[in-house]
């Protein structure tokens, strides 16, 4: 017996579709009682009185094939119209990557996010760069250390102590590598610099 739905040929006697597992006894005396028009039929679908028009009732075990757009059942693994191999989109994979994005996005905020009321390391960082500019005889020169190469330390309002390193120019004129080590602590409004060494 063949399937109405998905073209599998079953046993004569079978009462379920071995490959989309419809009910086969349902679905042949469903399909009796139905018109079904084609478009080679003289009169048109619009044209056609109410119980000449196709009914068709929507079933939830079938899927359209992402390829060939042919009804295949959900569990499929091949569509028996066009051999589509897995045939009916999944929709894990989407929130799959909504979720990785929702985590890194809570790891950027939480990064750049301000600990307690006082400072982060992004904005440590950044005031002790400014600070250490100040001692340099060519600061517009500088080129600091990424924020992966730095070592920040500290919470809330500090103390923060952040040790890095600037390419800049010296008095020469030639460019050297100097390392230093900044502690600030944050307090209201106002940043203060407690240590300062460039070596």
């Amino acid at each position: 017996m063949k399937c109405t739905h998905c073209g599998f040929i079953n046993k004569l006697d079978a009462k379920w579709c071995k490959h989309c597992k419809i009910n086969l006894q349902s679905d042949n005396a469903l399909m009796q009682s139905v018109t079904i028009l084609h478009p080679s039929d003289n009169k048109s679908a619009i044209d056609a009185s109410p119980d000449e028009q196709e009914t068709k009732i929507p079933n939830p075990k079938l899927s359209k094939c992402k390829t060939c757009g042919q009804e295949v059942s959900k569990n499929a693994t091949t569509c028996p119209h066009c051999g589509e191999q897995n045939p009916v989109k999944t929709k894990s994979s989407g929130c799959l990557l909504i979720i990785v994005g929702f985590i890194v996005f809570l790891f950027i905020v939480g990064l750049f996010s301000k600990n307690n009321n006082g400072g982060s390391s992004a904005s440590a960082q950044v005031h002790c760069e400014s600070f250490v500019k100040k001692n340099l005889k060519a600061p517009s020169t500088a080129q600091f250390a990424s924020y992966s190469e730095v070592k920040i330390s500290g919470y809330g309002d500090g103390p923060w102590t952040v040790i890095g390193y600037v390419d800049a120019q010296n008095s020469f004129g030639a460019k050297i590598r100097s390392t230093y080590t900044c502690t600030i602590h944050y307090s209201g409004d106002k940043i203060y610099l407690d240590n300062l060494q460039i070596f």
